[in-house]
């Protein structure tokens, strides 16, 4: 091939990549922006091998739910007709083409940040009712930067269709979960002896070094605290900055300490301030003190 040759090959090779980039970006925008509508999804539940024990059946009500919802609460104003698109293969052909919603006088655009499952109920006939927590953010349809968070807490009717499942039934809306009243067993504290100012002032040191080193330290140097291995959880570097330890309670039980106390971290990512209570067991050897058991909480 002659070097004209090769050089025209290189010329038409490059203007074809990039009317291919041009005309890919310029569809990829289109679809983005709901002016070309996207075609709509075939949803099916993946096969499961193992039905015995009704696990299958639970991932892909899950999944299709999921999917579902998610584009049941996506919605922006004057774009019914392709939101009705991505509802199809969803619903049952006698269910409302738009589930339920009429978004023409809507001032707020929607778009669902998470979707949790919390219940699913079996119906006659197979049916299956799903409650479902949605967790959206809403945008003025006039001015993007007025938003709003809105949590809400839906009834999902569907039925198994061949592979997968269908919506038999507008979803409703529903007023969240009441929890209900229980009695706690009362926290039975088992008293043991007072310890010397003396004891108390060196616990209080210890615990200051060994919560610095809890939440900056690696795993060998949590370890050096350690009586016996996994006695001390992993550790919180890099999650929380250095602790304030308060309230510190020490009594002498069966010839160990037992140490209650509160700790209060830095959570890094926000700064907010995290208060936990804690309590360890602790031995002493010669001049240093041992963990021997660790517990986070009250109970």
């Amino acid at each position: 091939m002659s070097q004209l040759a090769k050089r025209k090959f290189a010329i038409f090779g490059f203007w074809l990549l990039l009317i291919y980039t041009a005309v890919s970006t310029t569809a990829v925008w289109l679809i983005q922006f709901g002016i070309v509508p996207s075609s709509p999804r075939n949803i099916t539940a993946a096969k499961q091998q193992v039905q015995t024990s009704g696990l299958g059946d639970i991932l892909s009500e899950t999944a299709f739910v999921d999917q579902f919802v998610r584009e049941y609460f996506t919605w922006n104003q004057g774009n019914e007709t392709i939101r009705a698109s991505r509802l199809k293969p969803y619903l049952h052909s006698t269910v409302d083409p738009q589930a339920g919603i009429d978004m023409k006088n809507a001032t707020y655009n929607s778009f669902p940040r998470s979707v949790g499952i919390w219940k699913i109920e079996d119906g006659e006939g197979g049916m299956k009712k799903v409650y479902v927590t949605v967790d959206t953010v809403l945008t003025h349809t006039k001015n993007e930067s007025d938003q709003r968070r809105a949590i809400r807490y839906l009834a999902v009717t569907i039925q198994r269709s061949g592979e997968s499942f269908v919506v038999i039934d507008k979803p409703y809306l529903m007023a969240p979960p009441a929890p209900a009243k229980i009695e706690l067993p009362e926290v039975k504290t088992e008293l043991g002896e007072a310890v010397s100012d003396a004891e108390r002032v060196q616990i209080e040191n210890f615990l200051k070094t060994f919560w610095k080193v809890y939440t900056t330290g690696t795993a060998n140097e949590i370890g050096y605290y350690e009586k016996e291995k996994n006695v001390i959880s992993k550790g919180l570097a890099g999650l929380v900055g250095l602790p304030e330890v308060k309230n510190v309670a020490v009594t002498k039980k069966q010839g160990k300490l037992e140490v209650k106390c509160d700790v209060s971290f830095t959570d890094l990512p926000s700064g907010g301030q995290l208060s936990y209570q804690y309590s360890l067991t602790v031995v002493k050897e010669g001049d240093r003190f041992y963990v021997t058991n660790m517990k986070q909480g009250v109970r």
